[in-house]
């Protein structure tokens, strides 16, 4: 799952200005991750999968980024909350690609 404290999935703003990686926290917290500090990403921007790995499709939404902490020289440290919470899904659906 997109949770899971060893997921990463490459991702991006709204209108496709910032790549980043989305890790997961094992809850509905992930941390957008090597946002530079110059960045013009904001609290309230929503996060989307970018497209670039074959894992998932371009645009899905996963989130909005609720805080952003700026004390790191380099990167911003970056919170995205998902838009449901995971512990009370009753349907999921499983997408697969043929090969």
């Amino acid at each position: 799952m997109i949770t899971s404290n060893q997921s990463y999935t490459s991702a991006t703003d709204e209108n496709g200005n910032t790549l980043s990686i989305l890790s997961g926290q094992g809850n509905e917290i992930l941390s957008l991750e090597y946002i530079v500090t110059d960045s013009n990403i904001q609290v309230g921007d929503k996060i989307f999968t970018s497209g670039i790995s074959d894992i998932y499709k371009k645009n899905l939404f996963l989130g909005e980024i609720t805080s952003i902490d700026n004390n790191d020289v380099m990167f911003k440290q970056i919170t995205v909350k998902l838009p449901y919470n995971i512990f009370n899904l009753k349907d999921v659906m499983i997408i697969k690609k043929e090969r």
